[in-house]
C-alpha cells in the first residue's frame, strides 16, 4: 500500500537536499513549489485571481507574475500574505492529491513525499501519514539562501 509523507522546513533548511536523498532511495517527490509556479502562469485561474487582488503592477512585461516583487509585498503584510494563501493553498493541495492519486495507480506500493515549505501553515499535514521536518542552524540556512 502506498504511503504519503510530508516533508517541510524553513527556507534554506535542506528540504530539497532531503527530497533528493529520498528520491534516490525510490520515493516519488511532489514539489509544492513547482505546482504553485504552474498555477500562476498567465491566464490560469490563480493568476487571474492574483492580478484581480493585487493588480497589474506585479506582472512582468510578458504578463508572467513577478514573484519576487509580490513576495516583498506579501511578506510585509499578514493580510496580503493571507489573501495570497487563500488563492493558492487549496489549489496546490488539490493538485498534490491528484498527482498522488494518479501515482498510486501507476505504483500502488510507492512512497510518495510532498516537499512543501508550507505543509503546516496550509493545513496539508492533515492529509499525510507522517511529517518529516528538516532543520538546520541559522548560519547554514543563511549560507544556503
Amino acid at each position: 500500500m502506498s504511503i504519503l509523507i510530508g516533508l517541510t522546513g524553513n527556507i534554506g533548511s535542506g528540504k530539497s537536499l532531503a527530497a533528493s536523498y529520498f528520491k534516490e532511495l525510490g520515493a516519488y517527490i511532489i514539489d509544492a513549489d513547482l505546482i504553485s509556479r504552474q498555477l500562476v502562469v498567465p491566464h490560469q485561474p490563480a493568476w487571474e485571481e492574483i492580478v484581480d487582488k493585487f493588480g497589474n503592477e506585479y506582472l512582468n512585461p510578458d504578463k508572467t507574475l513577478n514573484r519576487s516583487k509580490l513576495a516583498v509585498e506579501v511578506f510585509q503584510s499578514d493580510k496580503k500574505r493571507h489573501a495570497l494563501e487563500v488563492i493558492l493553498h487549496h489549489r496546490v493541495i488539490a493538485e498534490e492529491k491528484k498527482i498522488y492519486s494518479d501515482h498510486q495507480k501507476i505504483d500502488p506500493e510507492a512512497v510518495v513525499i510532498i516537499d512543501s515549505a508550507l505543509l503546516i501553515e496550509s493545513q496539508n499535514y492533515k492529509n499525510v501519514a507522517k511529517v518529516i521536518i528538516v532543520q538546520s542552524t541559522q548560519e547554514l540556512q543563511i549560507q544556503r539562501v
